[in-house]
């Protein structure tokens, strides 16, 4: 039975069921409700897409080795998908595991963090800690970003679900104020601290009921990536690699006298070891050779992450284990599933689209993908001038927000915090409370928390915003503790200065830029390729 027609893209049909399951993925991932105009919209965008297939296929774009590239990591990422999908089919979830999760959801949490690229330095940075040294000091040493070089690695306070996923499961299970051994995170390595842990108060059964598919969704995520690395782990150890070490340590300087996977693919350094095995398993080997094939897989952003040997030889590993479940989903016939094969269609149509766009911004606007950055000296001339005018135009749009000082003091119990809240109305000192009483980390300082937008203060924002100078706040009780607040100084919203602004006026002028371009393009596209719609069986669907 032939699937129902719901649109025709020069003479490419979109069919009923095509459209169903991008718009109940839509629906799902952003917890609308289903209505016509967001019917309209998915449809639209899915006609777009066509749109843009069809000139790139007109452009010979499928035939650019970097979309052959990118079509084979999406052919292997989706494949892997489906066998995890598998092997996920089997897992329960218990409702202590979805109630666990809700009230992650309904937590903040106030951390602090120390960045190493390799363990070995996050564990030397842990060592110091326990010696004595302090995260203010370390912080200055590690981070070249100010705000957490100046502030001991502050991160202020964040929800569940802000943090990759790594970093946040070491911080909901460190005990508040004690620090984490070395966290492996996308960039590197962290050493962590909790400060504070903050539930919402009143949590109500009702709240549940009605965000529970939300939490199960979440947590199917959670355990399903797990899963995957723990079976990924596993097979790692059983496949068991063996690296060549001299091998190894060339390769690492080839790779840290390149600056890219592609440079590194035509340099002297590497065609010079191209020939000797660099990892052996289980009766199987890899020459350089056979590496420099699969460099293709490594992104920029992967490159620049490697910043020991230790750090290569997980990367190469990483490939092998990639290759040897690649070869397990296929022996089950993975590669013939509506999930896979959906998957492939999808994913590859994005990357087309990539490609056309960042051709399309290449062509209009002189920009490198890479980089962002305008090639054409009278182009970049007029760009510099809108950013100018953009100010101008618009002084409202850039303007540093509010900023509050803060000092705290925390206690155990509420009768201490009480007996402080006397001391101070009879006139005590905040600050000389705060070094004789409180158990924060910021108590030898009398509980300065330094400056901050609404952002920085997480669950205690209304409160200390809306504030005077100088008035306490509190006992308020969280995560066991009883917590006073004073406001110690206001700093009042302000405009920037252009200079303080141009990244973000920059990102402004850039995106509308984009947007005119994509808008002038999908004109003429479209002008080209007619479509049509049958607005009644969009109507009519049933979900």
């Amino acid at each position: 039975m032939q699937a129902e027609t719901l649109a025709v893209v020069g003479g490419e049909a979109i069919t009923v069921p095509e459209f169903t399951v991008r718009y109940k993925r839509f629906l799902e991932n952003t917890g609308t409700k289903d209505n016509l105009v967001a019917r309209s919209n998915i449809l639209q965008i899915m006609i777009f897409e066509r749109a843009i297939v069809h000139d790139a296929q007109q452009q010979l774009l499928m035939e650019h080795s970097t979309y052959r590239n990118e079509v084979e990591k999406v052919r292997i990422q989706s494949i892997l998908g489906s066998y995890f999908d598998i092997l996920a089919d089997t897992m329960a979830i218990t409702d202590e595991e979805l109630r666990s999760a809700f009230v992650r959801m309904n937590t903040v949490v106030h951390a602090r963090h120390l960045y190493a690229q390799t363990r070995s330095e996050a564990e030397n940075l842990r060592m110091r800690l326990s010696k004595g040294e302090s995260f203010n000091s370390l912080a200055l040493e590690v981070f070249n970003d100010s705000k957490l070089k100046y502030s001991g690695g502050d991160l202020g306070f964040f929800r569940g679900g802000e943090m990759e996923p790594a970093f946040e499961d070491a911080v909901f299970s460190l005990p508040v104020g004690s620090i984490s051994e070395p966290v492996k995170t996308e960039d590197g390595y962290s050493i962590i601290k909790v400060e504070q842990r903050v539930v919402r108060p009143l949590i109500t059964e009702n709240e549940y009921a009605e965000k529970k598919s939300k939490v199960e969704l979440l947590v199917k995520i959670s355990k399903r990536s797990q899963m995957a690395a723990r079976y990924a782990q596993d097979t790692k150890q059983r496949m068991s690699p063996a690296f060549d070490g001299v091998v190894v340590q060339k390769l690492f300087s080839a790779w840290k006298a390149n600056k890219s996977a592609e440079r590194l693919q035509s340099s002297e350094l590497l065609n010079a070891i191209a020939g000797r095995t660099l990892v052996s398993w289980k009766g199987n080997r890899w020459r350089v050779s056979d590496f420099s094939q699969r460099l293709f897989k490594v992104t920029d952003r992967h490159y620049r992450r490697i910043h020991s040997v230790d750090d290569l030889k997980e990367l190469i590993s990483g490939l092998l284990v990639q290759e040897e479940l690649v070869r397990q989903a296929s022996a089950v016939r993975c590669d013939t599933s509506f999930s896979y094969k959906n998957r492939v269609a999808n994913d590859t149509t994005v990357e087309l689209i990539r490609i056309w766009t960042d051709q399309l911004y290449k062509r209009r606007l002189s920009l490198d993908a890479a980089t962002e950055t305008i090639n054409d000296p009278k182009l970049k001339q007029k760009f510099d001038a809108e950013l100018s005018k953009e100010y101008e135009t618009n002084p409202s749009h850039y303007v540093q927000a509010e900023e509050r000082n803060v000092a705290e003091i925390v206690v155990d119990s509420f009768s201490i915090a009480m007996g402080i809240v006397k001391k101070l109305n009879e006139g005590a000192s905040f600050a000389s409370l705060a070094r004789s009483y409180s158990v924060s980390p910021t108590s030898p300082i009398g509980g300065e928390l330094g400056y901050g937008p609404r952002s920085t203060f997480g669950f205690f924002a209304e409160m200390i915003f809306s504030s005077a100078k100088g008035e306490i706040i509190g006992p308020v009780s969280a995560a066991g503790k009883y917590i006073l607040l004073q406001v110690l100084d206001i700093r009042p919203s302000r405009q920037k200065s252009f200079n303080e602004a141009r990244s973000e006026i920059r990102q402004q002028v850039l995106n509308k830029w984009k947007s005119d371009a994509q808008r002038e393009e999908m004109e003429r596209v479209l002008s080209l390729l007619p479509y049509t719609i049958d607005k009644e069986i969009l109507a009519s669907i049933n979900l």
